[in-house]
């Protein structure tokens, strides 16, 4: 692919964007601030650093940019090798995040959930696990949603043709999803 046909690809994908379900999922992560809760973060392979990203900036740049006014508490589900590879080893890699939801309060707690193709099994089993305990969900998805657009409570959709183009597209959601509790919801 050339990098122009690329560009061109994420130009619409973010041209497709859903915005009001972007401030949705601000709201969502103020309201759970608020309460005191704990915004967590699930994704898989390569992304999982989007997931450790996005709980840095909630956790880190938001509170520091806002003079602690909003304090988000964000937790990545991907960032411990350790705990990863023993619930993989121990259990399957399927349910490596369903472990974690079980610590999870349903009237405070969100769980965020990245998937490009929507059909990731362990995202899915973390949805449904979230679903059974009553924890509030909200998934960045790919063109589809996959199985997993069923399963969470809310969702946005990136209409792009590659893996890579819904990936970028999801950086930039969590980007002005930090930029806009900055300046406040």
């Amino acid at each position: 692919m050339e990098v122009r046909d690329y560009h061109k690809g994420v130009t619409e994908a973010l041209s497709k964007v859903n915005l009001s379900k972007v401030d949705a999922l601000a709201r969502e992560i103020e309201r759970v601030a608020g309460l005191n809760g704990v915004v967590y973060v699930a994704d898989n392979g390569g992304s999982a650093s989007l997931a450790d990203h996005f709980a840095c900036d909630l956790g880190f740049v938001v509170g520091e940019k806002t003079d602690g006014r909003v304090k988000v508490h964000a937790v990545s589900l991907a960032s411990s090798i350790a705990t990863l590879t023993a619930l993989s080893n121990d259990k399957r890699y399927s349910s490596v995040f369903k472990h974690h939801i079980k610590y999870m309060s349903p009237s405070r707690d969100l769980l965020v959930l990245i998937s490009t193709s929507g059909t990731s099994p362990n995202i899915r089993v973390a949805a449904l696990e979230a679903r059974v305990n009553n924890i509030s969900t909200f998934a960045l998805l790919g063109p589809t949603g996959g199985s997993i657009k069923n399963i969470v409570e809310d969702f946005i959709l990136v209409e792009a043709d590659h893996p890579s183009m819904v990936e970028d597209v999801h950086l930039f959601i969590c980007h002005a999803v930090t930029i806009k509790l900055m300046r406040g919801v």
